[in-house]
Order: C-alpha cells, then sequence, then structure tokens
C-alpha cells in the first residue's frame, strides 16, 4: 500500500503538462498581451497641444496635463505629515486655481474654493476611529441657469511614498482630475465638486468634506 506522500507525488506528476505544451503555452499569453494591452495603446485618445486648446476647448488637452504633472513633482516627495504635503503642494494647487479663476466665465457659473482642516470620529466595525487637522482643497462650481439637483464629484489626492516624487501613479491622477475639471468648466450643467486631499486613504477626507459646513 502506498503512503499518502507516494499518492500526492503521483498525482502532482500526473497532473503536469508535458513539454511539448510549452509553444502553445506562450503563444497563449502572447496573444492575450497582444489584444488587450496593443489594442489599448492604439486605441488611446488623441495628444492635443496647448495650441489647439482654442478649438478644442472641451477637450482633455494632454501637454497642459504632462506641464500641470511636471511642475507637481518638481516639488518633491511629498509625504503625509511633511511640508511638501501639507504647504507646497497646497499652495501650488491654490496658485493653479487662482489662474483658472481669472479665465472663469463668471456670468454661466460661480467658482469657489476653500481650503479646509477638520478634526472629528466615526465609529465603524464596533471601532472608534479618530482624525485630527485633515486638509483638503475643496472647489465648487454652481451652474447660474441650471435646474438640475445632482452633482458630480471629481477625488484625486497628491500625497507620495517617501523618496519619490511617484510621477507615474499620484500625480498623473492628480493632473487627470485637473485637466477633466478645466473641461467641465467650459459649459457646466450641473453642480461640481472638486475634492483633493493630502492623503491616500480619503475615508476620512469625504466625511470632513461632509461634515464640516463650506461655502455658506
Amino acid at each position: 500500500m502506498k503512503s499518502k506522500y507516494e499518492t500526492m507525488k503521483v498525482i502532482y506528476y500526473r497532473s503536469k503538462l508535458d513539454w511539448y505544451w510549452a509553444p502553445v503555452f506562450v503563444a497563449f499569453w502572447f496573444l492575450l498581451f497582444y489584444i488587450v494591452v496593443i489594442s489599448s495603446f492604439n486605441n488611446f485618445p488623441e495628444n492635443i497641444a496647448i495650441a489647439e486648446e482654442m478649438n478644442n476647448t472641451d477637450r482633455f488637452i494632454g501637454e497642459r496635463a504632462e506641464n500641470v504633472l511636471m511642475r507637481l513633482s518638481k516639488i518633491g516627495p511629498k509625504v503625509v505629515g511633511t511640508p511638501a504635503n501639507e504647504q507646497s503642494a497646497v499652495q501650488f494647487l491654490l496658485n493653479e486655481l487662482s489662474k483658472i479663476r481669472e479665465d472663469a466665465r463668471h456670468d454661466i457659473y460661480i467658482i469657489q474654493e476653500d481650503v479646509q482642516i477638520a478634526s472629528g470620529n466615526y465609529v465603524l466595525w464596533e471601532m472608534v476611529n479618530i482624525y485630527q487637522s485633515i486638509q483638503n482643497v475643496v472647489v465648487k462650481v454652481t451652474p447660474r441657469n441650471s435646474e438640475s439637483s445632482s452633482s458630480l464629484l471629481l477625488n484625486s489626492h497628491y500625497d507620495t511614498v517617501p523618496g519619490s516624487s511617484d510621477i507615474a501613479r499620484r500625480s498623473t491622477g492628480f493632473a487627470c482630475v485637473f485637466l477633466a475639471f478645466l473641461a467641465l468648466l467650459t459649459e457646466p450643467t450641473k453642480q461640481i465638486l472638486v475634492l483633493w486631499t493630502k492623503g491616500n486613504e480619503g475615508f476620512e477626507n469625504i466625511r470632513a468634506m461632509i461634515s464640516v459646513r463650506i461655502f455658506s
């Protein structure tokens, strides 16, 4: 009678594919890569330059997004709690919003901004969670002649891991949300709220935005 180890060994060797299936295995993954990755790459939207912006006011301007991304990344690592995260990144964002207000169509919408600092607590899974000095940059755009009662919320965060400006992930998301916000400003049909948070885990930031009275 075979031992349990010998039985498992027989099952293991029987479950292994023969060597001649290796080309099929490689071909499958190559085909999957070609279908998913290559086709997606070739279907990216056209990159529009700033010089073409006047004819594409409601489009995503790739060159402008790149400029925002590069200037944000020059601040360096923006770890939560550091001056780069708490001050430099916030000031960068406020400067960009100031430029937007100068060119805004105040005749068709009202644009407001607020740097929000909040503290509080909540119960989750029978545990009390406490947050202190959560900082948000919130922008609100209200169309003047819209009867819509719905709102659109855009959200991103700008913190990074230590030692990295994180240009490939967080900063890219920041730039994309920023440019999407600009495109929506062309002719907003509903209220737009944009929430930029200093940290990745944004639950506390969203709760702070809801719980604290802003734009009164």
